[in-house]
C-alpha cells in the first residue's frame, strides 16, 4: 500500500496537487487434510483432501486537483476547486481441490489422484471522475458551498455511462451577529440547509453485457461441453441516485458546554 503525491504553491493563491495511489494484495493458501483428521461425525481413518487457492488485486488511482484561494476586500473569502481522477481495479482468483492422495506424505495437488474442483475468475472495473467545488463566505458568518462531479464508469452500458452529481449547501452563523451580543448564554447559533446528489456503482461487473456460462448437452449420444447464455445484457443500465435535503439549527449554550442539534 503505497501513496505518493507532489504540490505546487504559485501565483500566491493557486495551489496545484497531483497524487498517485496502489494498493497491491496477493494472498495463497494451501490447505491439506490428512487421512487421519476426520471431522465430527466422521472419524479417521477419512479420505486426505487438500486445495490451493490464490487471489491477486490491484488497486491504483490517479488524482489532480487545482485550488483558488483568496480573501476579497477583507470579508469576501472564496476557495474555488477542480479535479479530475482516474481509477482502475482488477483481480484474479484461482482455486483447486482434490482427493484420494496415495498417503499423508506429501501434501502438493499434484500427488491427488483426483481433481475435484477448479475455478480460475478475473474482474475490474475502472472509473473516471471530473469535479469542482466552490467555497463561499462572507465576514465568515454566511456560508455558501455548491459542487458538481460528474463520473464515468465501466460497469454500466455505453448508452448511459456518466452520471452528473450536483449540491449546495447554504449556513448563517446567528451568533456572530450584533444582536446575539445580548445573549451571552448562547456561545453559537448556525442555521443550515444542503441539498445534494449522490451515485452509486456497487452493482457488480459486466452486468450490462450478455454473459455465456459453460453448459452441457447430448448430442449424438455423447455428452458434449458448450456454452449457454446465462444472462441478458443491458445497454441502458445506469447510476443509482440518491437525492437528500437536510435542513439543521445548531445550537451550544454556557460556552459550548451544552450542545443541541
Amino acid at each position: 500500500l503505497s501513496n505518493a503525491y507532489v504540490e505546487v504553491d504559485f501565483m500566491k493563491n493557486f495551489l496545484f496537487k497531483s497524487s498517485l495511489s496502489v494498493d497491491i494484495n496477493n494472498n495463497e493458501r494451501r490447505t491439506f487434510f490428512p487421512s487421519t483428521t476426520g471431522t465430527l461425525l466422521s472419524p479417521p481413518p477419512i479420505l486426505a483432501t487438500g486445495s490451493h487457492e490464490t487471489s491477486n488485486a490491484r488497486l491504483w488511482m490517479f488524482e489532480n486537483t487545482l485550488t483558488f484561494d483568496k480573501t476579497i476586500a477583507n470579508n469576501h473569502n472564496v476557495e474555488l476547486m477542480g479535479g479530475y481522477s482516474v481509477q482502475e481495479y482488477e483481480v484474479e482468483n484461482s482455486e483447486f481441490s482434490g482427493n484420494q492422495f496415495p498417503d499423508d506424505m506429501v501434501p502438493w495437488l499434484s500427488a491427488a489422484a483426483n481433481i475435484t474442483g477448479w475455478s480460475n475468475t478475473k474482474s475490474g472495473w475502472s472509473l473516471i471522475s471530473m469535479y469542482s467545488r466552490l467555497n463561499y463566505n462572507y465576514k465568515r458568518k454566511y456560508l455558501l458551498t455548491a459542487s458538481i462531479r460528474r463520473d464515468g464508469s465501466s460497469r454500466f452500458g455505453s448508452d448511459n455511462r456518466w452520471g452528473d452529481f450536483p449540491s449546495v449547501s447554504a449556513g448563517w452563523i446567528i451568533s456572530e451577529e450584533d444582536f446575539m451580543k445580548n445573549w451571552p448564554v448562547v456561545s453559537f447559533m448556525k442555521l443550515r440547509a444542503e441539498y445534494g446528489a449522490t451515485g452509486n456503482f456497487n452493482i457488480g461487473d459486466y452486468s450490462q453485457f450478455a454473459n455465456i456460462s459453460p453448459s452441457n448437452y447430448v448430442f449424438g449420444n455423447s455428452l458434449v461441453s458448450g456454452r449457454s447464455p446465462s444472462s441478458i445484457g443491458n445497454r441502458e443500465l445506469t447510476w443509482e441516485t440518491t437525492n437528500g435535503m437536510d435542513v439543521g439549527l445548531d445550537i451550544a449554550f454556557f460556552n459550548n458546554r451544552v450542545t443541541f442539534t
